[in-house]
């Protein structure tokens, strides 16, 4: 149904409207996804998140797959309900378990809320780490121990709060994909130290050519790393003694 509405522009929507409207209000679950579409991006109605997000969930409560992902993408995004990447990634993982191929190629966020009594990061409670794209930890966590991110093999996006103090030696190292790292910290003080054990390397797998071999190889920082950071700290970031010898790009923060 929405085919047709995007694929011609002079098509007078009116009749299909009301059929579809129909269909939806009597509960049938593919015509409660299509009029969501409808809603989302503004074809044959008023584009409307709010109402999209609805009729998303009316579908995805009757367990139509592509509708739970619609959903899940709404509550990551805001898009009509407010943001919680929580439950956003719960209704994407309904509908990747029941084969929705872009569901499964969208797990791509996971958030991590850690109780108050528990301030260290020992593992990812995610039964296929693999499938994680983007990893937000919540403020309140100040330690991530070496070994944390085992098996984060797809991770190319991490956040890190101001209340990380601490972080284990190649942590980041075990993350081949990893090519964005978002700090928090304005200090760059406070977290360089932590960031140069985190990104540790004894793998000549970056180093420049030549590389002097009569010393011991040591690397900081991921070549096509871009680290982001506060937008006001970019310079003291650029200019700090650590980052000035990394191989990251420093740019300032783009998260919202």
């Amino acid at each position: 149904m929405i085919e047709n509405f995007t694929n011609n522009s002079e098509h007078n929507y009116s009749t299909e409207m009301l059929h579809l409207c129909k269909a939806a209000e009597e509960g049938n679950a593919e015509a409660q996804y299509h009029l969501g579409l409808c809603y989302f991006v503004g074809v044959g109605v008023k584009l409307n998140n709010v109402t999209a997000s609805e009729w998303f969930g009316k579908a995805a409560e009757q367990g139509l797959p592509k509708a739970q992902y619609s959903l899940g993408y709404c509550y990551i995004h805001g898009l009509g309900v407010q943001k919680d990447a929580s439950i956003g990634y719960e209704w994407i993982k309904r509908a990747a378990e029941q084969g929705e191929i872009t569901a499964q190629r969208s797990l791509n966020i996971v958030e991590i809320k850690i109780p108050f009594d528990k301030k260290v990061l020992k593992s990812i409670d995610f039964d296929k780490p693999s499938l994680i794209d983007s990893l937000i930890l919540s403020e309140g966590i100040e330690t991530i121990q070496t070994g944390a991110l085992t098996g984060c093999t797809s991770l190319y996006r991490i956040v890190i709060p101001k209340s990380v103090k601490s972080i284990g030696e190649c942590a980041f190292t075990i993350c081949p994909s990893l090519s964005e790292i978002h700090i928090l910290h304005e200090n760059p003080d406070v977290i360089a130290e932590e960031i140069a054990d985190a990104t540790y390397s004894t793998e000549p797998s970056y180093m420049c050519d030549p590389y002097p071999e009569d010393e011991p190889y040591m690397e900081f920082g991921f070549e096509n790393t871009t680290l982001f950071v506060p937008a006001q700290s970019v310079d003291a970031y650029r200019k700090h003694e650590f980052f000035e010898q990394c191989n990251f790009h420093i740019e300032a923060e783009t998260l919202s």
